[in-house]
C-alpha cells in the first residue's frame, strides 16, 4: 500500500464519524475515514439509517410541530430517568443545526411520514407522525 497524506483521519463511519470527516472536507482538509468492518455507516447502519433529531428543519416544513420540552420528556423516558440533563440539552440544541450541516453537505435526508414512534402513544413527548 502507497504511503497517504492527509490533514484528518477519522476512525469509525457512524454519524459522528461521517460528521467529522464531512466538516473536515468543508474546512477544505484531506480526510481519509478508516472504517474496521466492510460496511460504512456504524449504528445508524444497524437501525435501517433511522434517526430521531427533535425540531429538525424537514419536519418544521412539513408542518409537524415539535418542541424541546416535549423532547426532553421523551429522552427522560427513554432514558428511564437516567439521561443526564446536560447531555441531553447539548443533544437537543446540538441536533437540528447538525442535521443542516449534513443535509448541505450533500446528505440525503428523508422526513418518514405516518410512521409512529416505538412507543406512542404511552410515552410522553412521543408523536403519531414524523
Amino acid at each position: 500500500m502507497a504511503d497517504l497524506e492527509c490533514d484528518l483521519v477519522v476512525a469509525g463511519s457512524g454519524a459522528a464519524g461521517c460528521g467529522a470527516a464531512l466538516a473536515g472536507v468543508a474546512a477544505g482538509l484531506r480526510v481519509i475515514l478508516v472504517e474496521k468492518s466492510q460496511r460504512l455507516g456504524g449504528a445508524p447502519a444497524s437501525s435501517l439509517g433511522g434517526l430521531w433529531g427533535p425540531g429538525n428543519h424537514l419536519a418544521a416544513a412539513a408542518g409537524i410541530a415539535d418542541t424541546l420540552d416535549a423532547a426532553r420528556r421523551y429522552m427522560g423516558f427513554l432514558s428511564g430517568g437516567y439521561a443526564l440533563a446536560p447531555m441531553t440539552e447539548a443533544y437537543l440544541r446540538a441536533g437540528p443545526p447538525a442535521l443542516r450541516d449534513f443535509a448541505a453537505a450533500g446528505v440525503p435526508f428523508r422526513l418518514l411520514r405516518g410512521l409512529p414512534d416505538h412507543y406512542w402513544p404511552q410515552a410522553e413527548g412521543s408523536a403519531a407522525d414524523g
